[in-house]
């Protein structure tokens, strides 16, 4: 899923960003100057996302109602 904000900069949050199709995706959003957001579960291995990890945002998600308006 990927929801597109407009600001000065193009600014996307991706969730799945942990698997293959969606650390790809953020992986050519970071390439072409987006401003990434993830959001993940508190157990997802960031490791596909290593190289990347001074580029984007993670936000650790529970999976409650609650922790997403933490979010």
């Amino acid at each position: 899923l990927l929801m597109v904000v407009k600001e000065a900069y193009n600014t996307a949050l991706v969730t799945g960003a942990t698997g293959f199709v969606g650390s790809h995706l953020v992986h050519r959003l970071i390439a072409e100057r987006w401003r990434v957001h993830v959001i993940t579960r508190p157990n997802s291995n960031l490791q596909q996302l290593q190289s990347v990890q001074d580029n984007i945002v993670v936000h650790i998600h529970d999976g409650t109602t609650e922790g997403l308006f933490a979010i």
